[in-house]
């Protein structure tokens, strides 16, 4: 079939009609939406809530990986988490927000604490690299994203360790000031383990 430049512009045209239509999403009638719970009525979290650990000046900390309960609406019952936990922190779920420095090098320990898996009848055993163990003493690898880091401290998915492990990670800081985040990365439970709470912010700062 031979298309002319009346046919382009006629396809054209119905496309762009499609695109001034109105969109049908879900309404709260048909929405999951728990009984008596009120949608966007609780305020996100603040610095001051998630914790700050101050790296501008170098040196080391140490994060570790914990099983928690949060509360993520007034009217909703408490539910079990996973947090990272700074040394003297309450967080219950993500972690503290790391401010670091351009040019200023800082070593991370990640001490992996966690038990069973909040998420547990969501794992799928099919997904490449989940193992059993995952329901009850998760794997976990900590990635920088958005970092540029040398691989030995990327938190690649294959350079994941097991609860009572820990590992330090060397991050340079080498890059421009930027909002990253740091997140877990284990290979087959990336997804389960960063919606359970484990993630968070890096603030690169010149």
């Amino acid at each position: 079939m031979k298309i002319t430049r009346r046919h382009l512009l006629g396809a054209g045209s119905a496309a762009g009609v499609g695109l001034l239509l109105p969109w049908h999403l879900p309404t709260a009638a048909n929405a999951a939406i728990p009984l008596g719970v009120t949608p966007f009525t609780e305020a996100l979290p603040t610095l001051a809530q998630l914790g700050v650990i101050d790296a501008t000046g170098g040196g080391t900390a140490t994060i570790t990986m914990v099983n928690a309960t949060h509360t993520f609406h007034s009217a909703m019952a408490p539910t079990p988490t996973f947090a990272y936990r700074s040394a003297g922190g309450t967080q219950d779920y993500l972690g503290p927000v790391i401010v670091a420095k351009q040019g200023v090098p800082f070593d991370l320990t990640m001490v992996n604490s966690l038990g069973a898996h909040p998420l547990a009848t969501a794992i799928d055993y099919d997904i490449m690299g989940v193992l059993p163990a995952d329901a009850t003493a998760p794997r976990a690898a900590v990635h920088l994203h958005g970092g540029n880091t040398d691989p030995a401290s990327d938190g690649d998915p294959m350079d994941f360790f097991g609860t009572g492990v820990s590992k330090t990670y060397h991050y340079g800081n080498t890059q421009e000031a930027a909002g990253l985040w740091y997140h877990d990365h284990a290979l087959g439970i990336t997804r389960l383990n960063v919606f359970a709470g484990l993630a968070s912010g890096y603030l690169v700062r010149n």
